[in-house]
C-alpha cells in the first residue's frame, strides 16, 4: 500500500479509534471497579473488536510501501523483512500479546492486563499528524489537539487518584476521595467528575487540600 493515498489515510482513521477507546477506557475500567463490572459483556466484545483491528492493522504495516532512492518499494517479500527489523514491529508484537490468558485465573473484570494494548498509541499521533497536512485549517486543529491531549492527562490524573484513594482508603483522610458510605459519593457518575475535577484543579496548580500520605505526596 502506498502510505501517500486516501486509502491509507483512510485506515489510519480507523485503526485510531480502536486505539483511542483503549488508551481512554482501560485506564479508567482499571480503576473504577463498577465502569468494569456494570458492563463487563460490551466490554469483552469491544476488546475484542479492537484487537481485531490491531492484527489487520499488523498484517496492514508489512504491506506498506516505503521510498528509496525515490521510488516506492512494493515487493512484499522486502516490505515485510523491513518491517520485522524496524523498533515498531517489536511493540506491535507487544500489543497483540494474548495477557487476556491471566482472566482464566484471575477474572475477567481485571482490565489492566490488557495495558499492553496501549503500545500501539503511535498510530493515533500518526493519524494527527497527517490530517494536521490536509486539513485547511492547520492552526485550529493544533489547537483542538492541545485541549485533547489535556483533557487525556486529566482523565489519566482522575483515574489514578482514584486508584490511589482506593488503596490508601476512601476517607481516610481529606486529600483521597470521600468515603463510599456516603450514597452520593458511591455513585459511578459523582466518582468520575469528582475525580475528574480535582485531577484538573490540581493540575493547574488550582487545589489547595495537601497531600497526608507519603504514597499521595509521592503522586504529586
Amino acid at each position: 500500500m502506498d502510505p501517500a493515498t486516501n486509502l491509507y489515510y483512510y485506515w489510519l482513521w480507523v485503526i485510531s479509534v480502536p486505539v483511542f477507546y483503549n488508551m481512554m477506557f482501560l485506564v479508567a475500567r482499571a480503576c473504577f471497579n463498577e465502569l468494569q463490572y456494570k458492563n463487563t459483556t460490551l466490554w469483552m466484545v469491544l476488546d475484542y473488536f479492537s484487537d481485531g483491528f490491531y492484527v489487520l492493522d499488523t498484517l496492514m504495516r508489512a504491506r506498506t510501501g516505503f521510498l528509496e532512492q525515490g521510488l516506492l518499494v512494493k515487493d512484499t517479500k522486502v516490505l515485510k523483512e523491513k518491517y520485522i527489523k524496524t523498533r515498531q514491529f517489536k511493540l506491535d508484537v507487544i500489543s497483540l500479546l494474548p495477557t487476556d490468558i491471566m482472566f482464566l485465573l484471575i477474572g475477567i473484570n481485571n482490565p489492566e492486563w490488557r495495558f499492553n494494548r496501549l503500545f500501539r498509541l503511535g498510530r493515533l499521533f500518526e493519524f494527527f499528524d497527517r490530517t494536521e497536512t490536509r486539513t485547511n485549517y492547520p492552526n485550529i486543529f493544533r489547537i483542538g489537539n492541545l485541549i485533547l491531549y489535556i483533557l487525556i492527562i486529566i482523565h489519566w490524573n482522575a483515574c489514578l487518584f482514584f486508584a490511589i484513594s482506593k488503596v490508601l482508603g476512601f476517607g481516610s483522610d481529606t486529600w483521597v476521595y470521600p468515603s463510599m458510605k456516603n450514597p452520593d459519593y458511591a455513585r459511578l457518575s459523582r466518582q468520575y467528575i469528582y475525580c475528574f475535577y480535582w485531577s484538573t484543579l490540581t493540575l493547574t496548580t488550582i487545589g489547595e487540600t495537601p497531600p497526608q500520605s507519603e504514597m499521595s505526596s509521592t503522586f504529586l
